[in-house]
C-alpha cells in the first residue's frame, strides 16, 4: 500500500508549524537565556503559530503565569525574570485587555484582569542587547597636564638639592636613613619651611622690581 501523498508532503508539518521569523535564529537566538527563548517560543506559537478556521494568525494572545510555567517547564522565577527581560529589550509586550502595555514587573503583578502577550521588535538590531556604558574618562585640560609638570619638575630639583645637602652635612649624629628623612621633612615641597623660602623669595623678587 502506498503512504498518502499528502501526509507524506507535508512530513513533521502535517499537525502545523510555527513561522520562526529568520532574525530569532540568526540574531536574537544566541543573545537569549534559556527560559528567555522557551517563553519567546510560547508567544510565537500563540501568535503567527496560531490559525483559525480561515488560517488566520492572532496579533496577541491571553497567557496565565501557570500556562507559561508548564508549558516552558520552567520555575514562577525563572518565567518572571525572562518575561522582565524581553519585555525590556522589545521583544514581546504584555498589556491589559485594552492594550495598555505593561512595563515594568510591578505594573503586571498590580494588574488584577488578563495578560496579553504580543511579539515586539523582531526586525533591525532586535538581537543587539543594550551596550553596557563605560565610564566616562575625566577631562584633562591643558593647565591640568601643565600643573603636573611643574610639580613632578619641582619635586625633582628638591629632591636633587635635598641629597646633594644631606651628603654635605657633617657631625649628624643620626644614621644615614634617619638624616635623609629629617632633611626632606625640611625642604619638600608642601613642607612649612619651603614655603617660607618660596614665600620671602617672592617678596625679595617684587621688592627689586619697585627699586
Amino acid at each position: 500500500m502506498l503512504p498518502d501523498p499528502s501526509v507524506s508532503e507535508r512530513g513533521p508539518f502535517a499537525g502545523g508549524a510555527v513561522p520562526v521569523p529568520n532574525v530569532v535564529i540568526d540574531e536574537v537566538l544566541p543573545t537569549l537565556k534559556d527560559t528567555e527563548l522557551r517563553v519567546l517560543l510560547v508567544v510565537l506559537r500563540q501568535t503567527v503559530g496560531w490559525r483559525d478556521a480561515k488560517g488566520r494568525s492572532k496579533t496577541r494572545d491571553w497567557l496565565s503565569h501557570s500556562q507559561l510555567v508548564r508549558r516552558t517547564g520552567r520555575g514562577s522565577d525563572a518565567i518572571s525574570s525572562a518575561i522582565a527581560t524581553l519585555v525590556k529589550r522589545g521583544l514581546i509586550t504584555v498589556e491589559t485587555s485594552a492594550g495598555v502595555p505593561l512595563a515594568t514587573t510591578g505594573e503586571r503583578r498590580r494588574y488584577l484582569g488578563r495578560l496579553y502577550f504580543r511579539l515586539g521588535r523582531l526586525g533591525e538590531n532586535a538581537g543587539k542587547s543594550a551596550a553596557p556604558r563605560r565610564p566616562a574618562k575625566p577631562k584633562t585640560t591643558t593647565n591640568t597636564l601643565n600643573n603636573k609638570k611643574k610639580t613632578t619638575t619641582a619635586r625633582s630639583a628638591a629632591l636633587s638639592a635635598v641629597r646633594s645637602l644631606s651628603n654635605g652635612l657633617d657631625g649628624f649624629a643620626a644614621k644615614p636613613g634617619e638624616r635623609w628623612a629629617r632633611v626632606a621633612a625640611v625642604w619638600l615641597p608642601g613642607t612649612p619651611a619651603q614655603e617660607a623660602s618660596q614665600e620671602a623669595h617672592s617678596a625679595k623678587g617684587a621688592k627689586g622690581a619697585h627699586s
